[in-house]
């Protein structure tokens, strides 16, 4: 039981951020559902070299974080 319907919210305004909550976790787990069907459709990569793909990932997230750093 949620929030709303044990009656722990105090007016209509808290009522509805709840709904928007559980909304909006129901649809971030359909999302998932999907990025894990659609990896499982796309198949077994082919000339996959985890090395070069961890390093190509570890320099996207230093250049992530060089950006938010300087917009600061």
């Amino acid at each position: 039981m949620g929030k709303a319907t044990k009656g722990q919210c105090k007016n209509i305004s808290e009522v509805i951020r709840v709904g928007f909550r559980l909304l909006e976790e129901e649809n971030r787990g359909a999302t998932v559902k999907e990025t894990i069907q659609d990896g499982i459709n796309s198949g077994i990569a082919k000339n996959f070299d985890p090395k070069k793909h961890l390093e190509n990932l570890k320099a996207g997230r230093r250049k992530n974080t060089k950006y938010f750093l300087a917009r600061r």
